[in-house]
């Protein structure tokens, strides 16, 4: 889905009680390019970093996305931007995906890391501890 004034419509202001989370694309656009995708004041709005590394055009650690990343986690903050991958498309092991984030976002650490990693997406589901 690309994000448009239809998009912005529909999740931030249309359906306010409606929780939705949209994946964060490559520094060049697509889906959800913030924070230029207007979502930013949705508190209902979340975004996932999921396969980050496949929008990137350098190995591992994929410096050229990291400042990407990084607008993202300012626009939304740590409780509303969560970390994932489809492993199937990644251009680099497990692991490397993980420690992109665990090891080479040094803006990227404590409590914040924690949330990014895991803890936000299972608050935003509702999920118990």
């Amino acid at each position: 889905m690309r994000c448009g004034v239809g998009f912005r419509g529909f999740w931030g202001g249309q359906r306010p009680s409606l929780a939705a989370y949209v994946a964060v694309t490559g520094p060049t656009g697509g889906a959800a390019a913030p924070p230029e995708g207007g979502n930013v004041g949705y508190p209902h709005v979340a975004m996932k970093a999921t396969g980050a590394p496949s929008y990137s055009d350098q190995p591992y650690p994929h410096r050229d996305i990291h400042d990407h990343l990084r607008r993202v986690y300012d626009a939304f903050g740590p409780a509303r931007m969560f970390w994932g991958t489809d492993i199937t498309r990644m251009p680099c092991s497990w692991r490397q995906c993980v420690t992109m984030f665990t090891e080479e976002l040094p803006w990227l650490s404590g409590r914040d890391l924690n949330l990014v990693i895991g803890r936000a997406v299972c608050d935003w589901l509702g999920w118990r501890r």
